[in-house]
């Protein structure tokens, strides 16, 4: 990930307890990839993406994360390539909402997605490159 952009903070622990308690009787290698697929909603920020079957300092494995200003996905190094497809087509639902409100508006509790983006965003060439991480071809996203 990233260097420049701090360190998110993990699932809360009332989470990962409901997680693990749901999935104590099977071993890792029984479930699904939708099942060990974890996403975490972090308010401001973005969404982190982590592998609730492998720990790394008693935290799940972050996998990717979305940032809701920019609306890059950004993939750790080792994510394995299963998981990318995953990943990508739920972040391509966020990224397709580019402008829209995500969270709870009636609250006013919820941002704007792509909000550091510009207005405007040039339409893609057919011709353009699919970015390196298998997403879609972006611009500046």
């Amino acid at each position: 990930m990233n260097k420049t952009r701090t360190q998110q903070p993990s699932a809360s622990r009332a989470a990962r307890r409901q997680i693990k308690l749901a999935r104590d009787d099977r071993r890792p290698s029984e479930l699904s990839l939708k099942e060990r697929l974890f996403t975490a909603v972090f308010s401001w920020s973005g969404i982190g993406y982590a592998d609730v079957a492998r720990e790394v300092r008693g935290d799940f494995k972050q996998l990717a994360f979305l940032d809701f200003g920019t609306l890059k996905l950004e993939f750790e190094k080792d994510c394995p390539a299963e998981f990318r497809a995953l990943i990508c087509a739920h972040a391509a639902e966020l990224q397709a909402r580019k402008g829209q409100p995500y969270g709870d508006v009636q609250s006013g509790q919820y941002v704007t997605l792509g909000h550091k983006l510009p207005a405007e965003m040039p339409p893609c060439k057919p011709d353009e490159k699919i970015s390196p991480d298998g997403c879609a071809s972006d611009p500046e996203i």
